[in-house]
């Protein structure tokens, strides 16, 4: 008989080759994925880029062809235009350019519209430059070419353009500064106003306490004295107290009925009020 550990042993034994055959087919198999997966990837990253160059070209095919049926059809206009089409159509492209030259020259818009017959100052040729010669030759510049000329006026109207940007923008500042001058000169008259209607309220105020209390020592004269006069003569310190019997102030209610409680509790609002 074997022993357990012989057995053991020829049982993996007999088994080890097998196992090691196939750990060598899962490493090969791996190996093929892997490279399997890196032939992938690079075969799509080179698909997307010919997808995107035949999409440049695709692109650059129809902007041609737009160009091209662009083209054809403005030579179509022309073969079939009447001859008061031509006319207008040279005439809108002649105006077109005249607008870009005068835009180069620094002509607002406000007066790219003007021309030679259609103008306020009644200059027919307002289009053309102004050559002022005595003063090119009192100046050295007879000779110079007009297109340097033109180039100078240009230069001109450039430098003057933006000293009128610099007035205007002083122009406007100072509209700000009087704004907020104003603004302020109102808030202190408003403050001004408050304070003195905050005033004439005391005044006020103080005025109609004058008058209850005047009203109060009437009555309490003429015996007609009310619980709230009572009272406020009771704790009035600048009454003479010898005028008027005093008692203590919860006899002014013994006997009053409901009603006189509410007025007298709607007069201790008002007193305390004023």
């Amino acid at each position: 008989k074997k022993s357990s550990s012989a057995k053991h042993k020829d049982k993996y034994g007999s088994q080890s080759p097998n196992t090691s055959k196939t750990r060598k087919s899962s490493s090969k198999s791996k190996s093929k994925k892997r490279r399997s997966s890196s032939s992938s990837s690079d075969s799509s990253s080179s698909q997307s880029s010919d997808s995107s160059v035949k999409l440049l070209q695709r692109l650059k095919t129809e902007r041609e062809r737009h160009i091209l049926d662009k083209k054809h059809q403005k030579e179509v206009l022309k073969a079939t235009e009447t001859p008061e089409e031509k006319r207008l159509r040279r005439l809108l492209k002649k105006e077109a350019k005249e607008r870009k030259r005068k835009e180069r020259m620094g002509w607002d818009n406000d007066y790219l519209h003007y021309t030679n017959t259609d103008n306020p100052f009644g200059d027919g040729n307002l289009l053309a430059t102004f050559v002022w010669n005595k003063k090119l030759e009192k100046d050295g510049l007879g000779g110079v070419s007009r297109e340097e000329l033109e180039v100078r006026n240009r230069q001109k109207q450039e430098e003057n353009k933006r000293e009128l940007e610099k007035v205007k923008k002083r122009r406007q500042e100072r509209e700000l500064e009087r704004q907020q001058r104003e603004e302020e000169m109102s808030l202190m008259q408003r403050s001004k106003e408050a304070a003195q209607f905050q005033e004439w309220e005391r005044q006020e105020d103080q005025f109609h306490l004058e008058q209850a209390r005047l009203r109060s020592r009437i009555r309490i004269q003429d015996g007609r004295a009310k619980p709230i006069d009572l009272l406020a003569k009771y704790i009035s310190a600048e009454e003479d107290v010898d005028a008027v019997e005093m008692h203590e102030p919860y006899t002014y209610l013994n006997g009053l009925m409901v009603k006189d409680l509410e007025d007298l509790i709607e007069d201790i609002k008002v007193y305390i009020e004023l």
